[in-house]
């Protein structure tokens, strides 16, 4: 039994390896996009506390933005917030979480950049934390080219740059790639709750 566990710790270790050279190979596809406001505008146009951004496919909401505080800016299409929280829901009642300290939203594609302590819970039971994120709308997905930590289901991986298809739950960590198995790791605790 011990030499069946070692040799599936092993084929694990060897698809993880295999999976960073590749997902290192295709680096380029994480791009950071800046959404900024315009610098020479000192005040924002609009300011609201507490705003909460909706968006509808039919009756089912699939997008929800909360944040402490939002501060638009009509020259760029952008709102600078405070605690931002975004809520992806997906089919079959999938629902993932992705919480920062502070963010700016592209009001036009509603693409976002989070930044500060990110961390954020999926709908298959991962966990992960980042320094910055980028949304990109259009993809439906979040990528980070800093370092990275996802735990859940018996394991935790550590590297640099990510990119997570938010519709299919696929998670490509690109470089430096660590992985550590144990069992322990299948809590996500530490994670947002509404």
């Amino acid at each position: 039994m011990k030499r069946l566990k070692l040799a599936f710790a092993f084929m694990m270790l060897l698809i993880l390896a295999l999976m960073g050279y590749m997902m290192q190979k295709n680096a380029d596809l994480v791009t950071k996009k800046d959404h900024s406001p315009p610098e020479a505008m000192p005040e924002a146009d609009i300011s609201l506390k507490e705003p909460r951004f909706i968006e509808m496919k039919g009756a089912r909401v699939v997008l929800e933005v909360n944040a402490g505080e939002a501060n638009y800016f009509r020259e760029g299409d952008a709102a600078e917030l405070s605690k931002p929280r975004m809520v992806f829901r997906g089919e079959k009642g999938r629902r993932s979480v992705v919480e920062g300290d502070k963010g700016i939203i592209n009001t036009v594609s509603n693409d976002m950049t989070m930044d500060g302590h990110v961390r954020g819970t999926t709908w298959d039971g991962y966990y992960f934390e980042s320094s910055s994120v980028n949304y990109v709308h259009s993809e439906n997905t979040v990528t980070s080219r800093g370092r990275i930590k996802i735990t859940g289901r018996g394991m935790m991986l550590k590297g640099i740059g990510m990119k997570a298809d938010m519709d299919r739950g696929r998670y490509y960590i690109y470089r430096e790639v660590e992985a550590f198995l144990d069992p322990s790791f299948r809590n996500v605790s530490s994670a947002p709750v509404d």
